[in-house]
């Protein structure tokens, strides 16, 4: 990519067009110039006619590949003399409007409120004590006292009712917030308000939520000064549209917020038309936690001054057709001008553009090339168009002008990275680096403090640089003439002897994270200071790979740095990531998003140790991480969106607890994300990394995927659109829909078959009771109601698949259940642990979690003792060659600088981490298994019927070899074919079962699958895969024969068939010819050379008689 930028710098693209109809301007990388109706940041192309008259562009072609110029195809369309047509190339292929199947706004999904006037049992002038719900969720509006009851009026709106209020009487009706039905939390819904600001009183609130005691809660959308509009919700900045609201008008006034997604967004209107938008989350609000909410009043004295007809909220952001349908109808039943709005989305091709380049072509009906733009790299929010647009010369833009003339202002095209004379890594004696760039007559600025290069920040580059000590060196190039971009190179530097005496804090960084003083930047002096600590220190640091950070100090720990101010939730500065080894075999570097992710770890009170969350995205650089990160762990994905970077909180050695510091191993989590992927191969990969930021040492890191709709397009197939994601906080992406209709179908009963099946049809239930076992397994103390995630693929059928996430508090005890989890109580919870209570109450599920469970819990399956305790062995010894570095950068933060539940020691490798290792050899895994199988056993998860046990459980047989079934009681019954032998729901023997009563003789590859049937009572299924070899025959001539003749084989008949094995013994005295006269198939053939000299050969005689090998498995 930098090689071709470095040809073209400095030169303007022209194409030979002549053409009234022209690609004018167009972006592949757009982060925020323009968003779509569905509110993505798609790319877009702008089309100009230059000509005299109007241009009918229907059946024209619109193409990114010039060897299929139809591969989109315009509809009817026409663009007039000297106007533009902005068409997005979105790959949402859209050409006609959207359809959506609704006659009411009960119709779109998720309605929780639904608050209207009309239809109300007062009369003109009476003051209200309740506000009816109309959504079916009965959270009713109720006045808080008789003083402050608003008034009914009819006849204010197109001839129906509203209520009106009174800022200076405090009118409003109190919503429930604890007992709110169908919605828990404010960061993803949807508001919707019809009302008529008076004109007066300011701030004058539509509607709010709020807990007085806490401003970071408050939640509004209201008139102020001036007829601004403002909406908030929660932890995220006001969204302002000035001027929005005018006396006496009314209108719908609606938001939605999108606050767990990816890329989170709060969004304002007013009659459907966007007038305001704010990148940033709302952050966990949970409604049982405010004091208020309230319609007409945002906060305590902020009540509304005028009328309301009619408010609404969703439990989840709508789309842009939903919007569009709730707006319209509102606006059609008041004469508003949303009435007139379009429901149908704007053009959008089937493709989208490379930001790395490649060209677009526009063809007329008949063949002919209107125009032909070559491919152009594309930095992130900047276009590539004509400049002037009367003439063929194309240039860069850095301000975009989709559907308006192009910038006056024009560049040259990006510049490359400047490279280095010396590669990142770690080193032993200093050096001299040296920066160059391919292109002439650039400046080089670079820093050596992690911060960005600039024209103003920064050192110009004029000679060798001396690198002495660990250092971050950054450094980009500029030139007037070419377009400005993000293009910083960046490599670290480390020495070892440098970083061991990092002992006392860096000089420039902030002795306080905001007010609070009990901060760390340093390794422990205690630790430096024991004997033999230089060398430890250098193998344990040398002993994981490196992660290595670079931003400016300022903005992690300055005032409002994102680790000094960690609580803000959505706060993210641009940084360097590095991955690198102490051999300086990996290599790989690229810019990034940084943000603090966790929960209770964000209190710098509660840890000082922060997880991060790394995002790629294209306003950074590249966009995506390419490289397979997690090789060594088991996938060979090259291909991330984001990381999450966890840094261990609970049971580790800055917990709050001094019971959880003596827990602490760094990959408890981890284990337990690869026993899920060990036990279904669904699971988030993850290892171990030293962390470093700006140089210094941070301690270990667990770099891991985040189970999102990227994770799953990337591993179950289809694109990241194609996917809901949930987690604790709510939506992450996708919508909520079918997990409501999930939710819903749980908490009205699976008792029955039918219940049953429905419910599967939104749930993958051997998937989720696996997830569910292994938590039990672990006896997750920080779950369910917290700590876990979730995708579907959104078509029918698809199921939600549960992943493990965040599961330090794990591997406690070898006697705590949980099979009871606590918060999954049916209505007042939304979590796996909810669907568990409603789904255990069907016979069917219960029968199939112990099938489940017998698979894992006997014969070598994954929740076995050995098998656990090798896999726990194997992690421990990926991190025990790091673990003295944590202990010397954390491992006495408690008793040195902020200590608690103390007085705390120095936690250490030895004698803490190897103690905690031993303790789950020696105490958890040994008896867990069989803890766990008596407390199924006592939740009515595993019968008391013992399943039946093979002689042999899979596997390859020998020729004529048997498998025998025991079992202490009962009738043993068994199937060949793969079909269980009980019938699902009607419990009768299966026909296809046979009553065990003798060895049984596998042929080929067969799955055996057997229960016990005792006392009416159906065991667990025990279920195996056998392959069963054939008898070998052995070829018989000494010298040249054919395969295909019986009598030269013993035992008769020549070996043909799938499975078959034949033996063929060394020749003696001369080269042996075995010819095919006929093509066969074998499973396999052994030679029998010993220690002959001569050689057999098997020939078609070139008559095309093919050998087939086919093991039939």
């Amino acid at each position: 990519r930098h090689h071709t930028l470095a040809l073209l710098a400095g030169l303007a693209l022209a194409v030979n067009c002549h053409a009234d109809v022209v690609i004018n301007e167009f972006q592949s990388s757009n982060g925020s110039t323009l968003l779509d109706e569905d509110g993505d940041a798609s790319d877009w192309v702008e089309l100009y006619n230059r000509g005299s008259a109007s241009v009918n562009l229907t059946g024209w072609g619109l193409s990114d590949n010039t060897g299929d110029p139809f591969k989109w195809v315009f509809p009817a369309v026409q663009i007039g003399a000297g106007q533009r047509l902005v068409v997005w190339c979105s790959g949402k292929n859209r050409t006609g409007p959207a359809t959506i199947t609704a006659s009411s706004p009960a119709d779109i999904p998720g309605l929780v409120l639904w608050l209207k006037a009309e239809g109300q049992s007062y009369t003109d002038g009476q003051s209200a004590t309740t506000w009816t719900d109309i959504s079916g969720r009965t959270n009713h509006g109720t006045a808080p006292s008789s003083a402050n009851r608003p008034i009914f009026k009819t006849n204010r709106i197109n001839g129906k009712p509203a209520f009106q209020f009174s800022r200076s009487l405090s009118h409003e009706f109190r919503l429930p917030t604890s007992g709110f039905k169908g919605l828990t939390n404010l960061n993803n819904y949807s508001l919707f308000a019809v009302s008529k600001w008076g004109g007066t009183g300011v701030p004058s609130g539509i509607f709010g939520a709020w807990k007085s005691s806490d401003p970071t809660t408050d939640t509004y959308l209201e008139v102020g000064t001036g007829g601004l509009v403002s909406f908030r919700s929660a932890g995220m900045n006001q969204i302002e549209a000035e001027e929005a609201s005018t006396n006496d008008e009314w209108a719908v006034l609606s938001a939605t917020v999108a606050g767990t997604q990816d890329s989170p967004i709060a969004r304002l209107y007013k009659n459907g038309q966007m007038i305001g938008s704010r990148g940033q989350g709302p952050g966990p609000v949970l409604l049982s936690s405010l004091s208020h909410m309230a319609v007409g009043s945002s906060y305590t004295g902020r009540n509304f001054n005028g009328d309301i007809a009619e408010l609404l909220i969703y439990d989840r952001p709508l789309n842009t057709s939903e919007l569009a349908f709730v707006d319209v109808h509102l606006g059609g039943r008041y004469a508003l001008p949303g009435s007139t709005l379009p429901t149908g989305p704007k053009i959008h091709t089937n493709f989208s553009i490379s930001s790395d380049g490649e060209p677009l072509v526009l063809t007329r009906p008949t063949g002919t090339t209107e125009d032909l733009v070559p491919a152009a790299i594309m930095p992130q929010d900047a276009s590539h168009g004509r400049s002037p647009e009367s003439g063929n010369t194309l240039k860069w833009f850095a301000t975009p002008t989709p559907g308006h003339p192009n910038a006056a202002q024009s560049y040259g095209p990006p510049l490359a990275k400047p490279t280095f004379s010396a590669a990142r890594g770690f080193k032993t004696s200093s050096f001299s680096l040296t920066l160059a760039h391919p292109e002439s007559g650039v400046t080089i600025r670079y820093t050596l403090d992690g911060s960005e290069p600039s024209l103003t920040n920064g050192s110009t580059y004029s000679s060798p640089i001396s690198i002495s000590k660990t250092r971050v060196v950054r450094a980009a190039a500029f030139k007037s003439t070419a377009l400005p971009s993000r293009a910083i190179a960046t490599n670290s530097y480390f020495f070892l002897n440098d970083i061991v005496t990092q002992t006392s804090r860096p000089s420039g960084y902030p002795a306080n994270w905001g007010e609070f003083t009990q901060t760390s930047y340093s390794i422990s002096p205690t630790v430096a200071a024991q004997s033999g600590y230089t060398n430890t220190m250098k193998a344990a640091l040398a002993g994981l790979p490196t992660l290595s950070i670079s931003l400016a100090p300022d903005a992690m720990f300055g005032e409002d740095g994102i680790y000094t101010d960690s609580t803000e939730h959505g706060l993210e500065e641009a940084v360097s990531a590095e991955w690198l080894t102490a051999d300086n075999s990996s290599d790989t570097q690229i810019d990034a998003g940084l943000r603090v992710h966790g929960g209770a770890s964000r209190y710098h009170a509660k840890s000082p140790k922060k997880a991060f969350r790394l995002a790629f995205r294209g306003e950074y650089g590249e966009g995506r991480l390419r490289v397979p990160i997690f090789s060594n762990e088991g996938t060979p994905l090259a291909d991330f969106n984001g990381l999450i970077l966890r840094a261990n909180f609970n049971n580790s050695w800055i917990s709050l607890t001094s019971t959880e510091r003596q827990r602490a191993l760094a990959f408890q989590d981890q284990w337990m994300r690869d026993t899920q992927l060990a036990m279904h191969g669904m699971g988030s990969h993850g290892n171990l990394v030293h962390l470093y930021i700006n140089g210094i040492y941070w301690g270990i890191y667990n770099p891991c995927e985040r189970p999102d709709a990227e994770f799953s397009a990337s591993y179950f197939g289809g694109d990241p659109e194609d996917y809901d994601a949930m987690n604790h906080d709510g939506v992450v992406d996708g919508d909520n829909i079918a997990w409501n209709t999930m939710r819903d179908l749980a908490r009205a009963g699976v008792t029955t078959p039918a219940q049953y099946a429905a419910i599967k049809q939104y749930l993958d239930v051997d998937q989720y009771i696996d997830y569910m076992l292994l938590n039990f397994y672990g006896s997750n103390q920080d779950w369910p109601d917290n700590n876990w995630t979730a995708t579907r693929l959104r078509e029918n059928g698809a199921g939600y698949r549960f992943f493990v996430w965040d599961a330090e508090m794990t591997l406690q005890s070898p006697t705590s259940n949980r099979t009871n989890p606590p918060n999954s109580d049916l209505i007042e919870n939304d979590n796996p642990g909810m669907l568990y209570t409603a789904l255990r109450q069907n016979p069917e599920f219960r029968l199939r979690f112990a099938d489940r469970a017998h698979r894992y819990l006997f014969n070598g399956g994954a929740l076995t003792p050995s098998v656990l305790a090798a896999r726990f062995t194997t992690a421990a010894a990926k991190a025990q060659p790091g673990i003295f570095a944590e202990q010397a950068r954390w491992g006495a933060y408690r008793k040195e600088i902020y200590d608690l539940d103390g007085p705390s020691p120095v936690y250490a490798l030895d004698p803490h981490w190897l103690a905690a290792r031993d303790s789950l050899l020696n105490s958890y895994f040994p008896v867990r298994t069989a803890n766990l199988l008596t407390q199924l056993k006592n939740s009515s998860l595993y019968p008391t019927v013992e399943a039946p046990t093979f002689s042999h459980h899979g596997g390859q047989l020998n020729a004529g070899q048997t498998v025998s079934i025991t079992a202490p009681a009962g009738t043993i019954y068994y199937t060949l074919e793969g079909s269980d032998p009980r019938v699902e729901n009607t419990g009768a023997v299966s026909s296809a079962a046979t009553i065990y009563s003798t060895a049984i003789t596998i042929t080929g590859q067969q799955t055996l699958k057997a229960r016990v049937l005792s006392g009416g009572v159906w065991s667990a299924l025990d279920e195996a895969v056998f392959t069963a070899l054939s008898a070998e025959s052995i070829f018989k001539p000494a010298g040249d024969a054919n395969w295909t003749t019986n009598t030269n084989w013993t035992p008769s008949g020549y070996p043909n068939g799938s499975g078959k094995r034949a033996v063929i013994n060394a020749p003696t005295g001369i080269d042996r010819n075995v010819s095919l006269t006929a093509p066969v198939t074998v499973g396999g053939i052994r030679f029998n050379e010993a220690n002959a000299y001569y050689r057999n050969r098997i020939k078609d005689e070139l008559t095309g008689k093919t050998l087939t090998f086919n093991g039939s498995g």
